[in-house]
C-alpha cells in the first residue's frame, strides 16, 4: 500500500470538467487518476496505460483521443497539473501531521486550527483541471484566469501542435484578450488557406498576435466550383468536372487560379 493513500477530491469539479466523458471514458480516466495519486506521473506508452485503465488495446484507442487532453508530456512521462497540486498539497498536510506528534497533546488544538486554516486558504485557490478538447465547448469570455483562458483557447484552435510552448506563449497574453481570439479563430478557420490544411502553428500564431490581423469580408459572393470541363465537353470530353473552388471570375466564367491560367491563355 502506498505511503500516501489518501487524496482531496471535488465531485463538483471532476463533473463540471469531465461531463462529455461517456461511462467507460469516465472509468478509465478515474483508474489513470487513481495511479497517478498512488505512484506519481504516468509512463507514456498506450501498452502500459492500456493495462493501468484495464482497457483492451482496441479499448484504450477509441477512450485514448478524448483521456490524452488531460495530461501533458514532460520528460518522457505524463503529468496532470491537478493531480500535481494536490500530491504537493497531500505532502505539506503529511509534514503537519508528523509535526503534530512530536509536539505532543497539548499544543494539538492549536496545530488543528492551523491545518483547518491552512487548507481553506488552499482550498480558495485550487485550479482548475483541464477541460477534454471539444469544439462544441461554449466560451467563457470572464473566466478566472489565464489558466482558463488558454484551455478555452486551446479548444478552439484547430491546431494541436506543441501545447507546452503553446502555453508558455499565452502566459505573455493578457487573459482580456480571449474573447477577440476566439472571434479571429472563428473568422479565420472559414478562410482558404486554414480550410485548406494550412494553419499557422497555435505558437507562433499567439506570438505574433494574429488575432488582430485585418479579417477578410465576407461581401463577396462565393464563386462556387470551378467551371473547368463543367458539362463534360468544355474542354476535354468524357472527363471529371474540376473539384477545385474557383477563385478568379474569367470571360468564359469562374475558375480555380490553375485553370484560371489556362483559359486566359486560350
Amino acid at each position: 500500500m502506498s505511503d500516501s493513500p489518501w487524496f482531496r477530491f471535488y465531485p463538483g469539479d471532476y463533473f463540471a470538467k469531465t461531463g462529455r466523458l461517456t461511462t467507460i471514458e469516465n472509468g478509465a480516466y478515474c483508474l489513470l487518476m487513481f495511479h497517478y495519486y498512488t505512484t506519481g506521473p504516468l509512463p507514456n506508452n498506450d501498452d502500459d496505460l492500456a493495462t493501468l485503465a484495464k482497457c483492451s488495446k482496441k479499448q484504450w484507442s477509441r477512450v485514448k483521443p478524448r483521456i490524452w487532453s488531460y495530461f501533458m508530456e514532460e520528460n518522457g512521462v505524463l503529468h496532470n497539473s491537478r493531480c500535481d497540486e494536490e500530491i504537493e498539497r497531500r505532502k505539506y498536510v503529511i509534514e503537519q501531521k508528523k509535526a503534530a506528534g512530536s509536539i505532543g497533546g497539548k499544543a494539538k488544538h492549536t496545530l488543528q486550527q492551523t491545518l483547518e486554516h491552512t487548507l481553506q486558504r488552499q482550498s480558495s485557490i485550487r485550479p482548475s483541471e483541464p477541460e477534454p478538447e471539444s469544439s462544441t465547448t461554449t466560451s467563457n469570455p470572464l473566466c478566472a484566469n489565464a489558466h482558463d483562458a488558454f484551455d478555452e483557447f486551446w479548444q478552439a484552435y484547430p491546431s494541436k501542435k506543441d501545447k507546452k510552448k503553446a502555453r508558455k506563449a499565452w502566459t505573455k497574453i493578457n487573459p482580456e484578450n480571449l474573447p477577440a481570439i476566439l472571434e479571429a479563430i472563428k473568422v479565420q478557420s472559414e478562410t482558404d488557406q486554414w480550410l485548406r490544411g494550412f494553419i499557422p502553428h497555435p505558437t507562433t500564431w499567439l506570438n505574433g498576435e494574429r488575432w488582430q490581423d485585418e479579417q477578410p469580408t465576407t461581401e463577396t459572393a462565393p464563386l462556387g466550383q470551378c467551371w473547368w470541363n463543367r458539362n463534360g465537353t468544355r474542354e476535354m470530353a468524357g472527363q471529371p468536372q474540376c473539384p477545385e473552388i474557383a477563385t478568379t471570375e474569367t470571360a468564359k466564367g469562374p475558375y480555380c487560379k490553375h485553370h484560371a491560367a489556362r483559359i486566359n491563355d486560350t
